[in-house]
């Protein structure tokens, strides 16, 4: 599986397959992302070596008035997941960032009011003498 990474926007899947089309079978995951500006697509060739050829001599490639990044994909992504890693809805993952980041700010406001009393109890020792 290879990760394109700085294709023009729009690419659709046609262009990727001409793109591709001289290494062999391909599968393209749908929707081709859109991130910052730049698509992103998920291909996957019929093997290895197609893959590694497709690296070689598609990555840095000025295509479409852009460079495009072909890389390899470390463990297995099946198609039609939208680059969620744990297949879970989209909204569950936003669920877990805010409860995280919630988690974050009780610790800070919990580190803050240590330090604060902390800082009291030193100032009232001091000024009690």
């Amino acid at each position: 599986m290879l990760k394109v990474t700085y294709l023009p926007v729009p690419t659709t899947e046609s262009d990727l397959r001409e793109l591709f089309s001289s290494y062999g079978e391909i599968e393209i995951d749908i929707p081709i992302e859109v991130v910052n500006g730049n698509s992103i697509a998920y291909v996957n060739l019929g093997n290895n070596e197609d893959e590694k050829n497709a690296i070689k001599e598609l990555n840095r490639l000025k295509w479409r008035n852009k460079y495009i990044r072909v890389s390899p994909i470390r463990g297995k992504r099946s198609l039609g997941q939208s680059g969620d890693k744990n297949n879970k809805p989209e909204n569950q993952d936003t669920n877990e960032n805010e409860e995280s980041a919630s988690q974050f700010l009780l610790f800070f406001r919990i580190k803050y009011f240590q330090k604060l009393s902390m800082t009291r109890l030193r100032h009232q020792d001091y000024f009690s003498l």
